[in-house]
């Protein structure tokens, strides 16, 4: 009742007229090398329902562009250098999501500039003799939380005479 030329590569009832080496079902009559839902490269070593580029180092479920730098699980065609959780196919060197410039001494996941002489969680002047949380200046007669000037007149509350007539509680020896 329903005659379809013969094909030595595809089965008689998965056939179209006029179509070659492609299942009748994603196929359109007339059209040679294309699939009206599915396109997809000629592989010999995947299967005919996924097929995709072979790769050495993959599984044939799991096959993408090979690409020396990077995981085949975590891989974009087209991108170099970076994941491919940030990664736009067909981009170089930059993310979609997220751009940051590349260092050398940093983790990927926190990436600052390069700095030599600073941390990069926080940055402090340098100082042979302070901490990196508290700088004051130095000096020989003071402490580093309280500094009074060294100086004769100073305040009635930090004053004390130095004579043998005070009272013995304000009294201070040499």
């Amino acid at each position: 009742m329903l005659r379809v030329p013969r094909s030595a590569n595809t089965s008689s009832l998965l056939r179209v007229p006029g179509s070659t080496n492609t299942l009748s079902l994603l196929r359109v009559p007339g059209s040679m090398n294309t699939s009206s839902l599915l396109r997809v490269p000629r592989s010999k070593n995947t299967s005919s329902l996924l097929r995709v580029p072979r790769s050495k180092n993959t599984s044939p479920l799991l096959r993408v562009p090979r690409s020396k730098n990077t995981s085949p699980l975590l891989r974009v065609p087209g991108s170099t250098n970076t994941s491919s959780l940030l990664r736009v196919p067909g981009s170089m060197n930059t993310s979609s999501l997220l751009r940051v410039p590349r260092s050398k001494n940093t983790s990927p996941l926190l990436r600052v500039p390069r700095s030599m002489n600073t941390s990069s969680l926080l940055r402090v002047p340098r100082s042979k003799n302070t901490s990196s949380l508290l700088r004051v200046p130095r000096s020989k007669n003071t402490t580093t939380l309280l500094r009074v000037p060294p100086s004769k007149k100073t305040s009635p509350l930090l004053r004390v005479p130095r004579s043998k007539n005070t009272s013995p509680l304000l009294r201070v020896t040499r």
